[in-house]
């Protein structure tokens, strides 16, 4: 990772975006994007550093088992727990690059409300209060790194504003959500089970609470 901390350190602000993506098979893929742009030319496209992300091999299989609380709050794959895994897997990222160390805190983009809310909500939320959320198990974990190395501001962009604009007439935060957006849905199709253009990793998916 350090090629990668490299190839960001002299950029003076990243952006990040998120988004998660669903199959008709019920499967989820998820995937973020880390950007910078000319902070003097406000309309510049985003520039991407990095990108990853990842999919659920088979929901069945990742669901967490809440064996103390006898209990399952996610029961289905949904678009709201793949914004989730993708704000986890920006995360994994962020902690290896040591993103939390720069000066200027990172911002991600998402076109998720539900996910922001929550998200928002992690750094006041007791552990055994996220048992009660759904896909509790998946922001535990996102709790976990935001208590470490840092929370992301979070802000809301609309999704496919493409279909109302052409592409270069969009605002730079709309561009970044199409990519990302293109990001997540080509996880769907990566030979690795958890796999991501430049950046590879590999992080548990079964959470046990006791």
């Amino acid at each position: 990772s350090n090629d990668l901390a490299d190839l960001i350190e002299e950029e003076e602000e990243l952006e990040f975006y998120t988004d998660g993506s669903l199959k008709r098979n019920a499967r989820g893929a998820f995937g973020w994007i880390c950007t910078t742009r000319d902070s003097e030319n406000e309309d510049e496209q985003p520039k991407v550093l990095l990108k990853g992300g990842g999919r659920e091999s088979e929901f069945q299989e990742d669901i967490v088992e809440m064996n103390s609380h006898k209990v399952v709050k996610t029961v289905a794959p949904s678009s709201t727990r793949e914004e989730a895994m993708a704000m986890l897997s920006m995360h994994v990222a962020a902690r290896g690059l040591e993103i939390s160390k720069r000066k200027v805190g990172p911002v991600n983009y998402s076109d998720s409300q539900s996910a922001i809310s929550t998200y928002r909500s992690l750094s006041k939320t007791f552990p055994h209060e996220l048992l009660r959320k759904n896909n509790a198990d998946v922001w535990q974990l996102i709790q976990a790194c935001g208590l470490e190395c840092g929370f992301f501001e979070q802000k809301y962009v609309p999704s496919h504003m493409d279909k109302f604009m052409k592409f270069e007439d969009l605002k730079p935060e709309w561009q970044g959500n199409m990519l990302v957006d293109k990001v997540a849905d080509e996880m769907h199709y990566e030979e690795d089970e958890i796999s991501a253009g430049i950046w590879r990793h590999v992080y548990l998916l079964h959470s046990f609470i006791r």
